[in-house]
């Protein structure tokens, strides 16, 4: 029996038919090395591949330029354009025997011109010793080879040594100081025995020692292998493969090859990209339509998840688990989510993830090979969903509506809200529940989707749940920061203030009183704030004990923060609230309260607006606490400067009132009179003027000059204030209110 040229060289690589040739001999396939495409950088910055045989010598080189594109091929002989091998012309009959084993034959591993010019050459050259030995031998694992499983695995990076385990079970042990070259060389050799595999076993056997190689947690060589075509190479047979075992060993080579960067990880994503026809993805009058190229492996991978979740797969739970991760390395990257979220299938694979934790094996079908579309899958129809692959498909979600551009798409996918809701309301697994959270955290940071979520009631529901009930730190923070963005909305603050009869201001209560994580008191605080307006501020009020709460946390809270923002809340809501309100009282309590905190905050410049104005003066001047909190902040050494000229104005203000002059003429208010009248900060003149003003407002009841008069140090006061009037007279400096010491000062000597 007569071979083609091309059937001998297949034949004598084989290991397994040694005694078809003589001359294959251990020597000669020991010393025999497979084609490989090597990388190297030109003298003018062109970056030069070329296939190369150390068997017959023969040269194949492409030149590319910067701009990716690509000059006259030089050959020294002839090459099969197939499978890059150099040899003579292959016969006829050998071509029609490859023709008809198409379904078990690969395609050769070729990089595009536009990717080969953009990969990072640089990082190899620059980073790697070209010229030192191996310091480690490199280990090239083989299916007949037997090795001694490990415990557990080390993925920590950084380790001087590191186990990895490929998906066959067995074990390889890698040394992190192997260069990046030898890595290249090894990973161009394994590739291009995955291209050549002539049969389905032989595919597997070079999968099983790529997923070996490639089993490890540096970032580094993982960039390399990206640099080298890897994920080219693996995408394509993917794309041709059936078999469920090959397509298992395929996808988790995918996961493991996308370790690398951000930056090579995307540049693998684009050159994937463009395979497919360009499609318009058109959703509301709110997004613009834009044109997005479709990337043939993530399409690829949504299909392998679409026949595990029905279990049509031998492997389904590990399979799906392994698309995900892929689709996850990606989403990774915030520059490649929006077209991202755009590839056929996506919308409809986040939508479907069920909401109860389930058993942890997928159950195959009587369907058992049958493919299955998009439009085919129904969310009824899917089986089991182990608890990982609906961990990491939440988290997909998440990721991906961290874009601006997606959260419009998300949320206005059918079922995919309510996939989410009903994950957040029954899954038992709380990184669900957390994920969960996350993914309305973000879609309420979008204007034109918090006026939806407000008026959903399912959704404002679970929201309101989760902040009762979550224990979750990160779940509860994330929610809280949802009614945050949600309640932004000036038309959202009447629907969430009156939901339920109010059960979000208890909710928010509950959790700025009790919550232990300060940033969820915080974020509630913020809630609060951002409902307060004119037509919430009398339903805030009025709700049981949420002043009194705010006071609270405003004096005692542990953390600075907290308490700031508990008291611009509450003075948000003093300022919204009149006398005529019945919440007054209660607030004039709260304003009493919070006014104790040692923190930053605005309670004086609260008080000192509302004595303005003259319809509250008269229950603030008989309101004990009222007029005793700013006495205090008058005389105090710890109030500011600002604290104590609001607190002034504010006396003052009050005094203007004739029905309060004889209910503040008392040894407290004189006292703090006093010494405001004394002041000599600079920053304080106008406060000091405020004093004299107020001493002279009460001064007009004659029944108070007795009273007055015989106050030690008021005299001394008023006569210091009679000379600083007259230097102004003198100096033709004109009184915004006139002279008044000179007058109180004669009233209150003649009532002695």
């Amino acid at each position: 029996m007569s071979y083609s040229p091309m059937a001998q060289r297949r034949l004598s690589l084989d290991p397994s038919n040694n005694n078809v040739f003589p001359d294959a001999s251990p020597t000669r396939l020991k010393n025999h090395r497979p084609p490989a495409q090597v990388f190297t950088k030109g003298n003018t910055g062109a970056v030069v591949t070329s296939l190369s045989n150390g068997s017959n010598g023969g040269i194949s080189s492409t030149s590319f330029s910067s701009n990716g594109s690509a000059t006259k091929p030089t050959t020294t002989a002839p090459t099969s354009k197939r499978f890059g091998m150099h040899e003579s012309a292959a016969s006829a009959d050998c071509k029609s025997s490859m023709q008809q084993r198409k379904d078990e034959t690969m395609v050769t591993p070729i990089i595009s011109n536009r990717i080969a010019s953009q990969l990072d050459y640089d990082y190899l050259t620059e980073h790697s010793d070209h010229s030192s030995p191996m310091q480690a031998p490199m280990f090239y694992p083989t299916q007949s080879e037997q090795r001694e499983p490990i415990a557990d695995r080390s993925t920590s990076r950084g380790s001087n040594s590191q186990s990895s385990r490929g998906s066959n079970g067995k074990q390889q042990e890698y040394s992190t100081s192997v260069s990046l070259q030898d890595y290249s060389r090894m990973m161009r050799s394994l590739l291009d025995d995955l291209s050549h595999a002539p049969t389905r076993q032989d595919r597997l056997s070079s999968l099983r020692r790529l997923t070996d190689a490639c089993n490890h947690e540096e970032e580094g060589l993982h960039n390399v292998g990206l640099s080298v075509g890897a994920v080219n190479v693996l995408a394509r047979c993917l794309a041709l493969s059936t078999h469920d075992e090959e397509i298992d060993l395929l996808v988790a080579g995918l996961e493991m090859v996308l370790r690398a960067s951000q930056r090579n990880v995307q540049l693998a994503y684009l050159s994937m990209a463009g395979l497919t026809m360009n499609i318009s993805i058109k959703s509301s009058a709110s997004w613009q339509n834009q044109q997005f190229q479709q990337n043939s492996l993530v399409i690829n991978l949504l299909k392998v998840m679409e026949r595990c979740e029905l279990g049509v797969m031998a492997k389904s739970e590990t399979t799906m688990l392994k698309c995900t991760k892929c689709l996850l390395h990606f989403a990774a990257c915030p520059d490649l989510r929006q077209s991202l979220l755009r590839q056929d299938g996506m919308l409809d694979a986040l939508a479907r993830v069920p909401a109860v934790a389930t058993d942890s094996t997928l159950s195959a079908p009587k369907q058992r090979g049958k493919m299955f579309s998009p439009k085919q899958l129904q969310p009824e129809e899917i089986l089991h969903m182990p608890l990982d692959c609906r961990l990491l498909r939440l988290e997909l979600a998440s990721q991906l509506a961290t874009c601006e551009a997606n959260k419009g798409l998300l949320f206005e996918k059918e079922g995919l809200v309510d996939c989410v809701v009903k994950c957040a309301h029954m899954d038992a697994c709380d990184l669900i529940r957390q994920y969960a959270g996350m993914i309305f955290m973000e879609l309420a940071s979008a204007p034109t989707i918090q006026l939806r979520m407000a008026n959903d009631e399912k959704v404002l529901g679970i929201l309101v749940k989760m902040v009762f009930v979550e224990r979750g730190t990160v779940v509860r923070e994330s929610v809280i920061t949802a009614l945050q963005n949600m309640a932004f909305a000036k038309e959202n603050r009447m629907r969430l203030v009156s939901f339920k009869d109010g059960v979000l201001l208890e909710a928010l209560k509950q959790a700025l009183s009790s919550d232990v994580d300060p940033k969820a008191r915080r974020r509630a605080a913020g809630v609060l704030t951002n409902l307060v307006c004119t037509e919430t501020a009398n339903t805030m009020g009025m709700h049981n004990g949420l002043l009194d709460v705010l006071a609270i946390v405003s004096t005692k809270d542990e953390n600075d923060e907290v308490q700031t923002r508990a008291s611009l809340a509450l003075t948000k809501i003093a300022n919204c609230i009149t006398a005529r309100m019945e919440c007054h009282e209660a607030l004039l309590d709260a304003l009493v309260v919070a006014s104790l905190s040692k923190a930053t905050n605005s309670i004086s410049a609260v008080l000192r607006v509302k004595a303005r104005d003259a319809a509250n003066r008269e229950v603030m001047a008989r309101h004990a606490g009222v007029v005793d909190t700013l006495c205090d902040l008058c005389i105090s050494d710890g109030s500011s400067t600002t604290d104590k000229d609001n607190a002034m104005r504010a006396i003052m203000h009050l005094c203007n009132e004739p029905k309060n002059r004889n209910v503040l003429c008392t040894r407290t208010v004189l006292e703090a009179l006093v010494e405001g009248a004394n002041y000599t900060d600079p920053d304080l003149e106008e406060a000091r003027d405020s004093a004299i003003r107020a001493l002279e407002r009460l001064g007009t009841e004659p029944t108070n000059r007795e009273f007055m008069a015989r106050r030690e140090g008021l005299l001394t006061a008023v006569a210091k204030a009679v000379e600083r009037e007259a230097d102004w007279e003198e100096s033709g400096k004109e009184a915004e209110h006139g002279y008044l010491a000179k007058p109180l000062l004669m009233s209150l000597l003649v009532s002695m």
